[in-house]
């Protein structure tokens, strides 16, 4: 029956099939299913269909493994479908991984790093690979809003609550009902209202001003902050309840100037995004230009990158080639400054030893090695101060730390 559905009576091509049963290689013809072989049985299905399983046995194996790979960032990026999301370095792969992981639970986040590194993009990266991502994913910036007012802003209150109360107010909190609450620069919500927050956290629970009940609500919370929080809670400025309630799971956002890598790729993502904007065309970076700007440390990180390629749009011609003299007069100078600025040169014992230890070896090593004997002279030199040993390699904190641990550096 499953044959005489795939070929019609008057079909009498003849296909081979070769197969292993282990003993001899068998040959599979298939005929015209009325042909007085078929009919008569003279043939058998048999190595057909252990043919047939073993190729859906392969697939299977194959989807099997597609689902348990790892995901590279620019699919898992795909599947979260966030405009500007670009993912091009270690250091951010690291944090989609984080986000892949967490996908399936409803846990607390707390997202840190520097202003302007693009944590509301992270939150929303996480509502989206969550199994809220359907629902409404809503932001509060914790120190945007008059501080006699956050409290009614976020939990509601009921109308004659308080002078000017004209109308009940749902509040943030209950907006976002069955969503995801992103509570930004939350290091600035008031001491007192903190209780209120970690009851919410605890307990899913609010307490609208003027009502006599408290209520049930399913909302997430992703936090985000630029400020010190372990610093606040010892100053006494955030509870230390509150922090580890929060604290469940901390994602770290790198500053720009630690994933240089991904510099061009938002350059080339934004010019062609302000281009449009401001219909324009054909719109380039000098090579002097891009240089500059791939070495400018980005203090205010990438949205101090955006700003400046929105004005270099601004500046520049269609179909012209932006040179220097458009690019901001800070970055101009601090580069330049930096790259006359004299670094740190191993002295002479230093470099015969790294060139005895890369004799014979690759580039990569090589550099690998170059990196290490510098380090330690530096760290030698700093007696192990990690701070001071940085600032002579012309390297931050941070970044000298990512090295070492790289490199199995101890100090």
């Amino acid at each position: 029956e499953l044959l005489a559905s795939l070929w019609p009576d008057d079909f009498g091509a003849h296909y081979i099939y070769p197969f292993t049963d282990g003993q001899s290689d068998l040959l599979l013809r298939i005929v015209e299913p009325k042909a007085l072989r078929f009919v008569a049985r003279r043939i058998t299905m048999e190595p057909l269909l252990r043919l047939v399983e073993q190729g859906l046995d392969a697939d299977l194996l194959r989807s099997s493994m597609r689902r348990t790979l790892p995901l590279g960032s620019a699919r898992m990026l795909t599947q979260a479908e966030l405009p500007g999301f670009i993912c091009a370095s270690r250091a951010m792969n690291r944090v989609i991984e984080q986000i892949h992981k967490i996908r399936s639970s409803d846990v607390t986040v707390l997202i840190t790093g520097e202003s302007g590194t693009g944590k509301e993009l992270i939150a929303r990266a996480v509502h989206t690979g969550s199994s809220r991502r359907f629902n409404t994913f809503l932001p509060f910036n914790c120190s945007a809003a008059p501080r006699e007012l956050i409290e009614s802003q976020l939990f509601g209150h009921r109308k004659g609550a308080f002078t000017g109360a004209v109308e009940s107010n749902r509040g943030i909190v209950r907006a976002a009902e069955r969503g995801t609450l992103f509570l930004d620069e939350v290091g600035d919500l008031p001491i007192e209202l903190q209780p209120k927050l970690l009851r919410f956290l605890q307990e899913g629970e609010i307490h609208p001003i003027g009502e006599s009940q408290p209520l049930q609500v399913d909302v997430r919370v992703v936090a985000a902050t630029n400020s010190d929080l372990e610093r606040a809670v010892t100053e006494g400025r955030f509870r230390e309840d509150l922090f580890h309630r929060l604290n469940v799971i901390r994602i770290q956002v790198p500053p720009l100037r630690e994933r240089r890598e991904e510099i061009p790729v938002l350059i080339d993502y934004y010019l062609k995004q302000y281009q449009q904007e401001s219909a324009k065309s054909e719109i380039k970076l000098s090579q002097e230009a891009l240089d500059l700007l791939s070495v400018y440390d980005w203090p205010g990180n990438v949205r101090q990158l955006c700003n400046e390629i929105r004005r270099i749009v601004a500046y520049s011609e269609p179909g012209a080639a932006a040179t220097v003299e458009v690019l901001s007069p800070e970055i101009v100078q601090m580069t330049r400054q930096n790259k006359n600025k004299p670094g740190p040169s191993p002295d002479a014992e230093t470099l015969e030893d790294w060139h005895e230890a890369t004799r014979g070896g690759t580039l990569a090593e090589a550099v690998e090695e170059l990196e290490r004997s510098m380090m330690r002279d530096a760290l030698h030199r700093s007696k192990g101060n990690i701070s001071q040993a940085a600032r002579l390699l012309g390297l931050t904190r941070k970044g000298l730390y990512l090295k070492m641990d790289r490199l199995n550096l101890e100090t």
